[in-house]
C-alpha cells in the first residue's frame, strides 16, 4: 500500500518549499563568497546552487507511474479481510486478481517527486506494520523529512567507500530520484539523472575519492549513451546531437 494522494501531495509541497529555501540560502552564500575572489570556495558554492536548481527542475518533470504503485492481490484474500457485514468484493475477470493501491490504474504519468514519494511511502508502510500507525500530519512530516534526508543530508557527512557491487549508491546527488530497481544502473531516469550529475562533473571536488569520481563519470556516460539511443529511435532525431552525446560519453570513460 502507498499513502493517499492528498498526503503525498502535501508532503511534496512541503518538500518543494524546503528545497526552494535551500536554493535561496545557497544563492546568498554564492553571491557572498564570490566577492572574496577565492576560486575554489566560489565554485563549491556555485555547484551547490546549481544542484538545488536541478532538484527543483527534476521534481517537476513528468515520469511514468512506478509499477510498484499497483499491488496485485487475490480478490479472495481481499474478501476475507472485509469487515463483517460488508458486501463481498466483486471478483475481477482477470484470474481473480485485482489491483489495489491509491494510484489509479488509469494514471500513466506523474511527477518525479511523486514517484519518489510513492517509493518512500511504501517504505513507511512497511515500517508502520511493525509499529503504530501515524496521523496524516505525522505521515506528511515523515515523508517530507525522508525525501530531504535522501536529497541533502548525505552531502554533509556521507563519504562512505564505494561498494563494488553497488557503485552508484555513493552518488548522493541522485538522491532526489527514486533508487533504481537494478543496482547495476545509475538511475531508471537517465535524462533526469544527467541534470543532477552535471554540476558535479563540471566542478569536481578534491575531497571526494577517486572511486566516487570514477563512479560519477561512468554513471554520466551511461546516461548519455541511453539518451543518445533514445534520440536515435526518434523520428525527429538530430544525428549531429546524437554523435556529440556519444563523444562526450567516450571522453568520460577515457
Amino acid at each position: 500500500r502507498i499513502l493517499p494522494a492528498a498526503v503525498r501531495h502535501a508532503a511534496s509541497s512541503l518538500s518543494i518549499a524546503c528545497v526552494d529555501s535551500v536554493r535561496r540560502l545557497q544563492l546568498g552564500r554564492c553571491l557572498l563568497v564570490l566577492g572574496f575572489n577565492q576560486q575554489g570556495v566560489g565554485e563549491a558554492a556555485f555547484k551547490a546552487y546549481l544542484h538545488s536548481m536541478s532538484i527543483l527542475w527534476v521534481c517537476s518533470q513528468q515520469v511514468s507511474v512506478p509499477s510498484s504503485a499497483f499491488q496485485i492481490k487475490s480478490s479472495s484474500s481481499l474478501a476475507s479481510t472485509s469487515p463483517s457485514g460488508s458486501p463481498p468484493l466483486k471478483k475481477s475477470s482477470s484470474e481473480g486478481n485485482v489491483a489495489v493501491g491509491l494510484v489509479s490504474s488509469q494514471s500513466k504519468k506523474t511527477t518525479a517527486l511523486d514517484a519518489h514519494m510513492i517509493f518512500l511511502s511504501q517504505k513507511m508502510d512497511e515500517a508502520a506494520n511493525k509499529s503504530s500507525s501515524q496521523s496524516p500530519l505525522g505521515s506528511i512530516l515523515s515523508l517530507s523529512r525522508s525525501f530531504l534526508n535522501s536529497t541533502f543530508s548525505a552531502s554533509l557527512h556521507d563519504h562512505r567507500p564505494v561498494d563494488a557491487e553497488k557503485p552508484f549508491r555513493s552518488l548522493w546527488e541522485l538522491g532526489a530520484l527514486p533508487p533504481p530497481v537494478d543496482d547495476s544502473v545509475a538511475s531508471d531516469y537517465p535524462r533526469l539523472a544527467l541534470r543532477l550529475l552535471a554540476p558535479f562533473i563540471k566542478y569536481r571536488s578534491l575531497e571526494e575519492s577517486v572511486h566516487t569520481n570514477r563512479a560519477r563519470k561512468v554513471a554520466t556516460a551511461e546516461c548519455l549513451l541511453i539518451e543518445s539511443n533514445s534520440l536515435a529511435r526518434s523520428e525527429l532525431s538530430n544525428q549531429l546531437h546524437i554523435e556529440e552525446l556519444r563523444e562526450q560519453a567516450c571522453e568520460l570513460l577515457v
